[in-house]
């Protein structure tokens, strides 16, 4: 099983200990036999909770867990990470280049590797370690110019400033 970061706890609503999930991207789908979550701060910490109802409107999604019951309990779990299994969900291509190469197009050198994903600000980027720096690379197509997922390498148009090092 392979879990995926989709969005954040950002609010609660109602007495009841609805809580409010913010979305990473709008373009994340989520299968509608979705009945298991995964709750943490921590990827290498995560809880497991289990669904009693769920809905997404927009970028959104209201989920009701079953062990949650009051709102207390619920404003507890804000500013949590909300994961789940990549069965269930899709939109979120991206997050399997974990770990990839990192190349600018037309150079052999390689540059550097994916360690991480920025995608809970308005503008997702790469994370890449580049020199034991972390320089990041928005995810637009202004600077991805391709991924070769199965060479697992992300080859980056050579943009004045975007890598100075």
């Amino acid at each position: 099983m392979s879990l995926y970061p989709i969005g954040r706890i950002t609010k609660t609503r109602g007495l009841s200990g609805e809580l409010i999930i913010t979305l990473l991207s709008s373009k994340i789908e989520i299968g509608k036999n979705l009945s298991e979550v995964w709750l943490g701060a921590d990827p290498e910490r995560l809880q497991s909770w289990t669904i009693d109802s769920w809905r997404s409107e927009n970028d959104r999604v209201y989920l009701k867990l079953r062990n949650v019951k009051t709102r207390d309990e619920a404003d507890f779990l804000k500013g949590l990470d909300l994961f789940i299994d990549s069965e269930y969900c899709s939109g979120i291509e991206c997050l399997r280049w974990m770990n990839f190469e990192v190349y600018v197009t037309g150079s052999k050198e390689k540059l550097g590797i994916v360690t991480d994903f920025d995608l809970f600000e308005p503008q997702p980027r790469l994370l890449v370690n580049i020199k034991n720096k972390v320089v990041m690379i928005p995810l637009v197509d202004a600077f991805i110019e391709k991924v070769d997922e199965s060479e697992k390498i992300v080859f980056v148009r050579d943009v004045d400033g975007l890598i100075d090092l």
